[in-house]
């Protein structure tokens, strides 16, 4: 499995184990983790195309 596709499923996996107790302090640190592991897939589609990412 490439790294993009490991940081996508991941990500997912965070999401899906935030929405057991969404109402738990822990959920919304689980989603702000997959929101940083999509940035990263982010930056990496956009290194491999030859696009620089924006910041």
């Amino acid at each position: 499995m490439d790294q993009i596709r490991f940081l996508r499923a991941s990500a997912a996996r965070l999401r899906a184990i935030a929405e057991i107790a969404p109402s738990s302090p822990i959920s919304q640190e689980l989603r702000d983790m997959a929101l940083e592991l999509d940035l990263e897939a982010d930056r990496l589609e956009a290194a491999r195309s030859g696009n620089s990412p924006a910041s």
